[in-house]
């Protein structure tokens, strides 16, 4: 090979290693300013941020049919159906989103996620699905070793083989529930945490 393309070669890689080291840096960044205008409760789980935001609060002005009328102080009045947490007229409430921060800059929020009754001190924390506190791999890695297990199942009814294949494929999926298990209740323990430092005092959780 001549010279002269292995030094072009040399060039291209060197080309594409820098790019990517600035655009790294970028992330990191950008990243970094982004933590920082984050002034409410945070905590990282995964290499991800999270934090509260307060989406609505306000004084209950009516409770009827499973629902309260809730009017804030600018006088906007909003609907919502009553969950766990009771209320009656008068009541406090306060409603939180969890917004997740990923690496690249990107947020997702999820709304309803925490629900304080200010006037008894309840609150009322959502179930986060399995994707809020488990690698984006997980759900994927599920469906391949169940379609396993299923195939491997079949063969083995009618040939009495891959039996081992059976085993492996169940004791993955059991290791793998283990840690989404492990992971949920590490989450809802952090989640807890920050929802108590939004006012300093602890609240007690309707389950």
């Amino acid at each position: 090979m001549p010279v002269s393309a292995l030094l072009l070669i040399w060039a291209f890689l060197t080309y594409r290693r820098d790019n990517k080291e600035k655009s790294e840096l970028a992330k990191n960044s950008y990243l970094s300013a982004q933590k920082k205008e984050i002034t409410t409760p945070k905590f990282e789980f995964q290499s991800k941020t999270y934090t509260f935001k307060e989406t609505f609060s306000g004084t209950v002005i009516d409770v009827c049919d499973g629902h309260i009328w809730v009017k804030n102080a600018d006088g906007v009045e909003k609907r919502f159906k009553i969950r766990d947490v009771p209320f009656r007229k008068g009541h406090h409430i306060r409603r939180y989103a969890l917004v997740q921060y990923i690496k690249d800059g990107a947020y997702r929020t999820i709304n309803n996620a925490l629900i304080i009754n200010d006037s008894t001190n309840n609150r009322e924390i959502t179930d986060f699905s399995e994707d809020v506190f488990t690698p984006s791999y997980f759900t994927p890695v599920n469906i391949i070793l169940y379609i396993t297990l299923f195939v491997s199942f079949c063969v083995w009814a009618f040939t009495l083989n891959y039996g081992q294949v059976i085993l492996s494929a169940l004791a993955l999926i059991y290791f793998l529930r283990k840690i989404t298990k492990r992971n949920r209740q590490k989450f809802r323990a952090e989640v807890h945490q920050i929802a108590n430092r939004l006012d300093n005092k602890e609240l007690t959780t309707i389950e």
